[in-house]
């Protein structure tokens, strides 16, 4: 039976069962002596009016260049955006002859698109067309962010004067599918993070969740020993490796889950380089708290939670001094829509969900690839059911002791969680365990 969440052909029907997405490229720009840029945003802003034109004639709808409520976006008149971002730093080192790298980050945001294979598609041609006009650098502190949201909800207000008012507002994820995505990214955080460069995980902006939140810590809301509910489902008592399977990715073995960053001294020495050129603020590694909560441990306290606010806050930095940003940030569910910081205003707006460890890329074979990864996970979420949550969680907890006695990781979460063919469409990224994309 198919699912409620697979993407729909129809984009008008049944918005509200679907998913959305967005994405942020992060980037140093460079151009060529003979052609200096003056205003880098501006620069970059002219060619994104140019593309729709270009790719109407392409492989995008032609709706898209000329409805200002195209059907593959959430909200009325969204569009792709340009801003300046402090966050990325120049790594110093030569650009290609004849080019000069401007000592700004940019950063292109998508609109908030529905999760269809139509707007996959459409970031990736538009990321084509980029990369034909611009020369983009990126390096460690660059980033590729993906949100992953609820959808959107029709509202409409009614008054005296004007009639009846349409807009449009997020809807947010219920617990149960929070639980189980948090319960899933805090049991494969080892896994996945073999798509992305270690250095990410040196950075403040994209700590990890198993060595900086609350609860790799032991630093749980008080609340939540009051609150905590009974799971209808408990976890298994006992643990076994993967069952045999004909499956064609089955022989795939992936390396030893990596371990803390901070535990990774070749990453360390490569990312202490670009912090002495730049002044950057690497982990104190004496002041990193190895993660007491084992991968079973941390979904059992993730699972007892009864609200959103209650999981969010669990993976939350707060009270961390060290750690802006974790890897998965669930900060828009960590206060009320009514809280006091504009930023958490903001943020709570949105209520989505941050894939920040990703290292940046314009790709348009990958960025597509891990958007459609990280949506997986949720679909997964809000599919299947506890029973089927914790299996997965248990295989990876499996994985986790195997690893830890110098043992290979032969479990796929991505196939177990129904996305063989999107982590398969990126070939060897993490599959051979002597060679890495990033490096």
């Amino acid at each position: 039976m198919p699912s409620r969440l697979l993407p729909r052909t129809d984009h008008d029907a049944n918005r509200t069962t679907r998913l959305s997405f967005g994405l942020e490229f992060e980037f140093l720009l460079c151009h060529s002596d003979d052609a200096p840029i003056d205003d880098p945003i501006e620069h970059v802003k002219a060619i994104l009016r140019r593309i729709p034109v270009k790719l109407r004639d392409e492989s995008t709808p032609p709706h898209l260049a000329t409805d200002p409520f195209p059907s593959l976006h959430l909200f009325p008149h969204d569009g792709w955006g340009v801003v300046e971002d402090q966050t990325v730093e120049d790594d110093e080192l030569a650009p290609p002859r004849g080019y000069a790298c401007l000592d700004q980050g940019v950063e292109i945001t998508t609109p908030a698109l529905w999760d269809t294979p139509e707007a996959l598609a459409h970031v990736g041609a538009v990321l084509r067309e980029l990369r034909k006009h611009l020369r983009m650098r990126i390096n460690v502190t660059s980033g590729l962010h993906c949100h992953v949201g609820a959808g959107s909800e029709k509202v409409i207000r009614f008054n005296k004067e004007e009639g009846a008012e349409c807009s449009y507002r997020p809807r947010s994820f219920s617990p149960a599918v929070l639980r189980n995505a948090a319960a899933l990214l805090w049991a494969a955080d080892g896994f996945l993070c073999h798509a992305h460069p270690p250095e990410r995980g040196l950075s403040k902006h994209t700590a990890t969740i198993r060595s900086w939140s609350k609860l790799s810590r032991h630093r749980r809301p008080l609340h939540i020993s009051h609150t905590a509910r009974e799971t209808s489902n408990p976890p298994p008592t006992s643990r076994s490796g993967p069952p045999p399977s004909n499956r064609r990715h089955r022989s795939r073995i992936f390396p030893a889950l990596r371990p803390a960053s901070h535990g990774d001294s070749s990453a360390k020495a490569r990312f202490q380089t670009l912090a002495d050129n730049r002044a950057l603020n690497p982990a104190p590694a004496d002041a990193i708290a190895h993660a007491g909560s084992s991968a079973m441990l941390g979904a059992q306290q993730i699972m007892a939670c009864t609200t959103t606010r209650d999981v969010a806050r669990l993976l939350s930095e707060e009270g961390v001094l060290w750690a802006h940003r974790l890897n998965y940030n669930f900060a828009a569910y960590t206060r009320d829509d009514h809280g006091d910081d504009a930023d958490t205003k903001n943020a709570t707006t949105t209520r989505t969900v941050e894939f920040r460890e990703a290292a940046g890329s314009v790709c348009p074979v990958w960025v597509p690839a891990w958007a459609e990864i990280c949506l997986g996970i949720f679909r997964f979420a809000a599919r299947e059911t506890e029973e089927r949550v914790w299996e997965v969680v248990g295989r990876l907890a499996f994985a986790e002791e195997e690893e830890a006695r110098g043992g290979p990781c032969h479990y796929d979460m991505c196939g177990r969680a129904g996305g063989e063919a999107e982590f398969g469409s990126v070939g060897g990224v993490v599959s051979v365990s002597d060679w890495c994309w990033w490096r």
